[in-house]
């Protein structure tokens, strides 16, 4: 009787182990249309899974994950979230069911001798690391359709690869890859002349573990304590001790052009991090220094700081900022303390139903290897992403949620200072469609245009969440105080996502672009297998 119950109770106790819990991650970036959170894996994540929130020890709906990557995922906020705020997301691994060994106690006693014991507990601690394969492939295709003359409809293929394997045949070895291979069919031969040019591998390393607090990586790689540095070529050594995080970094930048090896580009520095807890609220501190160089001379020396906390209550609080310590005047280099970043946002939460956000950019304009947004939208964003940002939130009533923000900014030598206001309504729980629909409007000013925007957007679920609808349609006019002529578009869109099982998925979008005498479209069609 006590050995059925023992194994009724090894049985069933794996499933009731099998809870959702909660990891979380934080926004490292915000854009016109997303933010892009960075969590410590991405285990069980995928497109069209929702991140959350955390107010009151409940768990809200943030937002929709819109792309994966190796390193961050893109997401379509319903709330509103700033660079820095803390964000979770379901996890629930699989389980194995644990081996039920019968054990003999009648066996004879056989003596070991010092060696086989010292054997035996290094094939212990081998065969106690569980290897694991988990990832993603997928194919894209983009299809940009004109009737413009002299211009032509193109096509375009990318195939993408993320693929991790833990414990390699259950010893310390692991890898990781994410590769992409993009290239447009009548460009073909650009890519037989530099392979590069199609080809881009984001991270391709191997890591051997020493123990569980200290590693070493071989190869290209993405360090998530050092994202500002980009993906380094070369040797990267990480441990922890007790409350601090710190590694070491020697190799080299990818080339500029292509994206691909250049030893040349040699680049060599350091990182600390300290993470607290404080009345169980996360503080993290992270301190690096670099050193790059071009054709081995040094080309930029800088420190790099970045703080976050959560520490006082309603209060989320994230600053980073660069700073140079060498530059070449005249062709001589000097040691100088040039302040050339610097961020800071502050998001405060009195309540669920209100929320107050303040930021300040001072970052470096990103420059994209490749982008699909079109023309419109890249102003836009690059527009609006650097200054002064000012953000409230008010949720009134149950499913209703009113959103505005202002930005500005001022560069010496403009004429006039970039002025950008927006704002939008969103009614989660339409009657008769159970809907989610979302009107918005956005006015912007700058030295050289003065634009407005205004949409609507309407989302929809299908058979609890397999599969997703959207619709979309936005009016924008944009005039150009140069003597340009003035771009005026109506541009609809419309998403289709399928989740086939816990492996597959498929999603497929248009955008239509009409001006007075073009039009644009754009078709998007991507099918991605996960595996675990």
């Amino acid at each position: 009787m006590k050995k059925l119950v023992l194994i009724i109770i090894l049985t069933f106790l794996p499933l009731l182990a099998q809870t959702v819990t909660y990891i979380n991650g934080e926004v490292t970036y915000k854009s016109a249309e997303h933010i892009y959170i960075r969590f410590e894996n991405f285990d069980w994540l995928e497109v069209g899974d929702s991140v959350f929130t955390l107010k009151n020890n409940q768990y809200k709906v943030a937002g929709t994950v819109k792309f994966l990557s190796s390193t961050s995922c893109a997401v379509e906020p319903s709330i509103d979230l700033n660079v820095g705020s803390i964000v979770y997301r379901k996890y629930q691994p699989k389980i194995q069911p644990e081996k039920i060994v019968n054990k003999e106690i009648d066996k004879p006693i056989i003596t070991e001798t010092s060696e086989e014991i010292k054997i035996q507990e290094i094939s212990a601690e081998v065969e106690g690391k569980e290897s694991r394969f988990y990832g993603r492939i997928g194919v894209t295709s983009y299809s940009n359709l004109t009737n413009r003359e002299k211009s032509i409809n193109t096509q375009r293929w990318k195939y993408r690869s993320s693929l991790n394997y833990e414990n390699i045949g259950g010893s310390s070895l692991s890898m990781t890859s994410c590769v992409t291979f993009s290239y447009r069919t009548h460009e073909w031969r650009r890519v037989e002349n530099n392979l590069m040019t199609a080809l881009k591998i984001y991270n391709l390393a191997f890591k051997y573990d020493f123990n569980n607090e200290t590693n070493i990586w071989f190869g290209r790689r993405i360090n998530s304590n050092l994202a500002n540095i980009s993906t380094i070529d070369g040797v990267q050594f990480e441990s922890k001790v007790d409350y601090f995080d710190y590694g070491l970094v020697i190799g080299s930048r990818p080339h500029f052009s292509d994206f691909g090896y250049n030893a040349k580009l040699f680049e060599y520095g350091g990182y600390i991090a300290r993470t607290d807890s404080i009345n169980n609220k996360i503080m993290k501190n992270s301190f690096a220094l670099f050193q790059q160089t071009n054709n081995f001379k040094t080309d930029r020396r800088f420190l790099y700081f970045q703080h976050s906390n959560i520490v006082i209550e309603n209060i989320n609080i994230f600053f980073s900022t660069e700073v140079d310590l060498y530059k070449r005047e005249k062709g001589e280099g000097k040691s100088v303390i040039d302040l050339t970043s610097f961020y800071f946002s502050s998001r405060y939460s009195p309540s669920r139903f209100i929320s107050l956000t303040a930021s300040y950019d001072a970052r470096k304009n990103v420059v994209y290897y490749e982008t699909y947004k079109s023309v419109a939208d890249s102003i836009l964003e690059s527009e609006t992403r650097q200054g002064l940002r000012l953000r409230v939130t008010v949720k009134p009533i149950n499913y209703l949620m009113l959103n505005f923000g202002t930005g500005y900014r001022y560069v010496p030598g403009d004429n006039e200072p970039t002025k950008n206001y927006d704002g939008s309504i969103t009614y989660s729980r339409v009657p008769f469609i159970n809907s989610s629909i979302t009107v918005s409007g956005n006015y912007l000013m700058t030295n050289y245009l003065d634009g407005k925007i205004v949409g609507v957007r309407i989302y929809k679920d299908l058979f609890d969440g397999l599969i997703n609808l959207g619709l979309s349609y936005r009016n924008l006019v944009y005039k150009f105080t140069s003597g340009l002529a003035d771009l005026k578009q109506n541009i609809f869109e419309s998403n289709l996502s399928v989740k086939f099982n816990d492996t597959i998925y498929f999603n497929m979008s248009y955008e239509g672009v009409f001006e007075e005498t073009d039009s644009f479209g754009r078709i998007f069609i991507n099918l991605t297998k996960r595996f675990r």
